[in-house]
């Protein structure tokens, strides 16, 4: 798909829809792995010694163990560390319904290649852009994936309301993406969950409108109620990029370009101050 023909829901669910959905492994797994690992290695170390005893037999059948147990737990202890890493990331909760759409069409968009691609960028970070370009297109084939955009699957207005909403949302995680402005840093795990959280109530009222298009127009109210929310934090953190930055907060950046002007304005206004203290240490000696 062309990008110029994406739309915005397209590209927020190209980005972001596994994060959406939830990190593709629990952590009940995850710490069985470790724990699976952990047992296997401690056996098969133990048993080790025995095979001085009753020959290299021992060590063989206790080899296969050992490695597996390894094996289990470096991934383990791997994927527990990831997870750990994203602990302070809120995520939204979805309902079943938000979550049916959510994935359906996911699965619509792209078919086993999107939800191939979504499991392999699962681990993403709101702000990250996952890499689609090295997938494969197809099962022994060179021809180039395509995509169905999500206006050919919803209909019209729960498309219309998500488009919206995912509108808001990619303004929001533009603003947020590599920001050096410490009043978005310090905000971004909250922006994070709110965008989420909203995209979440809109996925809900729009999983009903998919499913019931005679469904009233209450339904859609507290949709764009929630969009017009997601505008407001869109168009303020905007307005945050767009004021001039503080000295503070210039001196606080790793940039050589900030560093070296901030140098300069700082050395001019000494200059300044110096020429302003002589003009009127010499106009009182004339008076």
């Amino acid at each position: 798909m062309n990008p110029s023909e994406q739309t915005s829901l397209d590209r927020y669910l190209v980005n972001n829809g596994q994060r959406l959905l939830g990190q593709p492994t629990s952590q009940a797994s995850v710490k069985f792995q470790v724990a699976f690992g952990a047992v296997f290695t401690g056996v098969s170390l133990l048993a080790m010694p025995l095979s001085f005893i009753y020959g290299w037999q021992v060590f063989a059948a206790m080899l296969g163990p050992l490695i597996a147990g390894v094996a289990n737990l470096i991934v383990g202890l791997s994927l527990q560390k990831k997870m750990n890493s994203n602990a302070n990331e809120r995520r939204a909760i979805l309902s079943p319904e938000a979550r049916l759409l959510l994935a359906t069409t996911l699965k619509q968009m792209g078919g086993w290649r999107m939800a191939w691609s979504q499991q392999s960028v699962g681990w993403q970070q709101f702000g990250q852009t996952p890499d689609y370009s090295t997938l494969p297109s197809s099962w022994g084939s060179s021809a180039q994936p395509t995509f169905r955009s999500c206006k050919e699957i919803l209909n019209e207005r729960a498309f219309c309301l998500l488009d919206e909403a995912a509108r808001e949302c990619n303004r929001i995680q533009a603003c947020v993406t590599g920001t050096k402005n410490q009043a978005v840093q310090k905000r971004t795990v909250d922006l994070a969950g709110a965008a989420d959280e909203g995209m979440a109530q809109v996925l809900q009222q729009a999983s009903l409108l998919d499913r019931f298009p005679e469904s009233g127009s209450a339904v859609e109210a507290s949709a764009r109620q929630q969009i017009e929310s997601l505008r407001e934090i869109a168009e303020r953190l905007e307005a945050l990029h767009v004021r001039e930055p503080l000295l503070t907060e210039r001196m606080g950046s790793s940039s050589a370009v900030d560093r070296v002007l901030d140098d300069l304005r700082l050395e001019s206004l000494a200059r300044q101050e110096l020429s302003g203290d002589g003009q009127s240490t010499e106009e009182h000696h004339n008076a």
